[in-house]
């Protein structure tokens, strides 16, 4: 482990008076934590390393006991969507943009050791609604959902997330993994959508400001 990471000191036994003293050492891990024991034996003896506690184990002893994976369930998620769409209307109104979403899959499961999370979405595409626009599709993968790889598979989702942490280290946040994958994307923003987003965004706060001043006279 790099000496960057916090370590516990363990000392076992101590040398006798007048005889040379042999000091042994052993570096293990606990999850995010290092511990370095440091035992010593007197006599010119040998000093006898202790059986290495498994680092899963001392884990989960922190987490009341379960080991990872362990335990009870707290919660657990599954969400299949076949597709999904948002369309984003400015004050005329009128229609900027749509956004798609297919394959949505989304899984999450909590015990008392561990939460882990998985995201993953077939494809997605916002298309500019704006009327004349030269580009109607703003963002798309480069690939298509329906062109086959050279080996014959189809190609990955546009979006894959997952992480997990592991419970039971106060203070702090341990994940043992971590993993974001986006697919390349196609993006074409015109100047005339750019400005009309610019403008809602900026017409936001007021309207929002303006709906909650109505329903407190309403009130």
């Amino acid at each position: 482990r790099s000496a960057a990471a916090p370590f516990r000191a363990a000392a076992a036994g101590s040398p006798s008076a007048g005889s040379p003293a042999t000091v042994s050492t052993r570096l293990s891990s606990e999850g995010p934590t290092g511990v370095l024991a440091i035992l010593g034996g007197g006599g010119g003896g040998t000093a006898q390393l202790p059986q290495q506690e498994d680092a899963p184990a001392a884990a989960g002893s922190l987490a009341g006991g379960e080991t990872p994976g362990g335990g009870g369930v707290r919660y657990s998620l599954q969400l299949s969507l076949a597709g999904v769409g948002v369309a984003l209307v400015d004050e005329e109104p009128q229609e900027l943009v749509y956004s798609s979403l297919s394959a949505v899959e989304l899984s999450a499961v909590a015990t008392d050791a561990e939460q882990s999370a998985h995201l993953s979405i077939g494809h997605a595409q916002v298309d500019c609604c704006v009327e004349a626009s030269k580009h109607p599709v703003l963002l798309v993968p480069v690939a298509s959902p329906t062109e086959a790889r050279a080996d014959g598979a189809a190609p990955p989702p546009t979006l894959q997330a997952k992480v997990r942490r592991r419970m039971g280290w106060e203070g702090m946040l341990f994940l043992d993994y971590l993993s974001v994958g986006v697919q390349p994307l196609a993006i074409a923003l015109e100047q005339n959508l750019a400005a009309r987003l610019f403008r809602l965004a900026a017409h936001l706060p007021a309207a929002g400001a303006a709906s909650l001043d109505g329903s407190a006279t309403g009130a």
